[in-house]
């Protein structure tokens, strides 16, 4: 991941609490949007990005037609992470196949 990838800031609406998170991925399943996001300064991130935490993230239009991210919960939450780890696998096998060709 180069250092200039797109970032965003979250703000914890009940803390006020700034979290930057760096733009990673999207895709969309079921016809809604997701962003996939690393937390900024991540401590848990080995160098070859083997060991990466990420926030899956829904983007949605708001009252006023903007975009907004908004966080996902319980089983959607865990279809999205299954869907996405799915992609990432197929992207994987894809990409291995290609370099055997």
């Amino acid at each position: 991941m180069s250092d200039n990838a797109d970032s965003i800031i979250l703000v914890d609406e009940e803390t006020g609490e700034e979290i930057t998170l760096t733009l990673f991925d999207a895709f969309e399943y079921k016809g809604k949007n997701y962003i996939v996001c690393m937390a900024d300064g991540n401590p848990d991130v080995d160098e070859d990005l083997s060991d990466i935490s990420i926030m899956i993230l829904r983007e949605v239009t708001n009252k006023d037609g903007e975009s907004e991210l908004v966080t996902i919960h319980d089983e959607e939450e865990d279809e999205v992470y299954d869907y996405y780890d799915q992609l990432l696998e197929e992207s994987i096998e894809d990409e291995d196949e290609s370099e055997a060709e």
